[in-house]
C-alpha cells in the first residue's frame, strides 16, 4: 500500500498523447489512464501537479471500491483512471444505446458502484454523477447491446436509467450443527 499512497512526487505527466501518473522514480512506476486529451495549459512530454483535491479524489475512489475486493493494483489502476476521467476528461458524447434500461427513477452519486448491461453484465465506477446521466469508468470487460468489447478503464456517458446501484453479496456462512450427544 505504500507505494500506492499519494505524495509529494506524484505527478500527471503526458506520454504518447495520453494522460499519465508518475507515482514512483522507476519507470515502471508510471500508470497510463484512458484520457487521451491533454488540457490546453499542459504541452505534451510535460509534468504537472498531482495536487491535494486530486489526492482527496484518489482516495475517495480508493475506498469506493473496497467492496469489490481488489489487488492493490487493480483498484490503484482503477482510483487513478477515475482520478484523471474526473479531473481532465473533455465532455463525452453520450453512448446510452450500449445499454439496456434497467432503472426507472435511478440518480447515482460520485463513487457508486453500479451495473450496467448490454449482452453481458458489468459492474462502472461513477465518476460524475448527474441529473439524467453520468460518467462511468468501466470494470469489467463487457459486451455492448450492439455486441462491441468494452474495456475495463474505459470512460463512458450514459443515463442514469441503464445503470443500477451494485449490492455486495453478503457472504454465506455455514450454519452449525447442533452438538449430540
Amino acid at each position: 500500500m505504500a507505494n500506492f499512497t499519494p505524495t509529494s512526487s506524484w505527478a500527471w505527466l503526458t506520454t504518447n498523447d495520453r494522460l499519465a501518473l508518475r507515482y514512483g522514480v522507476a519507470p515502471s512506476e508510471l500508470q497510463l489512464t484512458p484520457v487521451n486529451t491533454l488540457p490546453h495549459s499542459v504541452e505534451a512530454g510535460s509534468a504537472f501537479a498531482f495536487t491535494l483535491a486530486h489526492a482527496e479524489m484518489f482516495w475517495t475512489f480508493w475506498h469506493a471500491l473496497e467492496p469489490l475486493q481488489y489487488a492493490e493494483v487493480g483498484r490503484f489502476a482503477a482510483a487513478v483512471d477515475a482520478t484523471a476521467c474526473s479531473c481532465f476528461l473533455p465532455q463525452q458524447g453520450q453512448k446510452s444505446w450500449h445499454f439496456q434500461s434497467i432503472s426507472a427513477n435511478y440518480l447515482p452519486t460520485t463513487s457508486e458502484i453500479v451495473m450496467l448491461a448490454g449482452q453481458t453484465s458489468g459492474l462502472a465506477l461513477v465518476v460524475a454523477a448527474g441529473e439524467q446521466s453520468s460518467l462511468v469508468v468501466i470494470l469489467e470487460n463487457l459486451v455492448s447491446l450492439a455486441g462491441k468489447q468494452l474495456q475495463s478503464g474505459q470512460p463512458i456517458l450514459v443515463l442514469n436509467n441503464r445503470m443500477m446501484l451494485w449490492q455486495p453479496q453478503p457472504s454465506i456462512r455455514p450454519q452449525l450443527l447442533p452438538k449430540t450427544a
